[in-house]
C-alpha cells in the first residue's frame, strides 16, 4: 500500500453573518481528485451544497446545541473550479478547510468516527475511528470546530502534519482546528486539541484509505541464450 497524497489544503471564512459562503481550494482540482471540506458554522443552519457537477456526500453533520455546527462532505472532482458556493438558511459566520487528494492515490470513500460534542471546555476531543477495511496505509484527519473566535494552541499527539488553526474573525465567530497523520492502523483515537477559549465544540476523525503499491516487474533470466521471465522468486 501507499498513503494518500494530499496535493493541497485551503482555509476559507465568512467573517460577518451572511447566507452566501465561498469555499476555496488551493487551486483548480484535477478531475478525479478527492475533495474533502470540513465547515464550522456559528449556529445550526441548514446548508445547501452545489449539485450541478454531482453530489457532495455527507461525512458528518453534528451540532452542539445552537452554538456551533460542524459539517463535512466529500466529492470526487468532476470539473469544479477553484471554489464552490454554499448557502445557509440563516445568516451565519463560517470557517472551512478544504483538502485536495491526488487522483490515483486513494481507494474508495472516506469514513469517520462518531462525532463528539461538548457544551463548553477547551479540550476538543476527536472520536475513535475504525474504518471498515481495517489496517492499511491510512490518512487520518482530526478536525475540531468550536464556538467563538479563538486559537487551537495544541494538537492531538503525533498529528504533526499540516496543523492548522483558523477562525472567522467576526464578533462571536467560530474556530476550526485540523491536523493529519499517516499511519497503517485498523483504528485510531487521536487525543485532544487544546484551545485558548472554553466553549461549545464538535469534533470528528476522518480516514482516507491509500492504494496498493504497483507490483514490481518479474525478473528476466537469460539462460543458454534464451530469455525467460520468471513467474516468481
Amino acid at each position: 500500500m501507499a498513503f494518500p497524497t494530499v496535493a493541497g489544503r485551503q482555509n476559507s471564512q465568512t467573517a460577518a453573518n451572511d447566507t452566501a459562503h465561498t469555499v476555496n481550494f488551493d487551486t483548480t482540482p484535477t478531475t478525479g481528485d478527492l475533495l474533502i471540506v470540513v465547515a464550522t458554522w456559528d449556529g445550526a443552519p441548514t446548508v445547501t451544497w452545489p449539485t450541478a457537477l454531482g453530489t457532495w456526500t455527507v461525512i458528518n453533520t453534528t451540532s452542539s446545541g445552537t452554538g456551533v455546527t460542524q459539517t463535512a462532505r466529500y466529492k470526487v472532482a468532476a470539473g469544479e473550479g477553484s471554489s464552490i458556493a454554499l448557502s445557509t438558511d440563516n445568516s451565519e459566520e463560517m470557517q472551512t478547510r478544504a483538502w485536495r487528494i491526488t487522483v490515483g492515490t486513494f481507494t474508495g470513500s472516506p469514513e469517520k468516527g462518531t462525532a463528539a460534542t461538548s457544551t463548553g471546555d477547551n479540550n476538543p476531543n476527536p472520536p475513535n475511528c475504525i474504518p471498515s477495511w481495517g489496517s492499511d496505509d491510512n490518512l487520518w484527519i482530526a478536525a475540531a470546530s468550536q464556538n467563538n473566535s479563538g486559537t487551537m494552541t495544541g494538537f492531538p499527539a503525533n498529528f504533526g502534519i499540516a496543523q492548522s488553526t483558523a477562525n472567522s474573525g467576526g464578533a462571536g465567530g467560530v474556530t476550526l482546528g485540523a491536523a493529519e497523520r499517516e499511519l497503517a492502523a485498523a483504528s485510531l483515537n487521536p487525543g485532544t486539541f487544546t484551545s485558548d477559549i472554553a466553549d461549545r465544540w464538535v469534533t470528528q476523525t476522518i480516514v482516507v484509505r491509500g492504494v496498493a503499491a504497483a507490483a514490481s516487474p518479474l525478473p528476466v533470466i537469460i539462460s543458454h541464450g534464451a530469455v525467460h521471465r520468471a513467474s516468481s522468486w
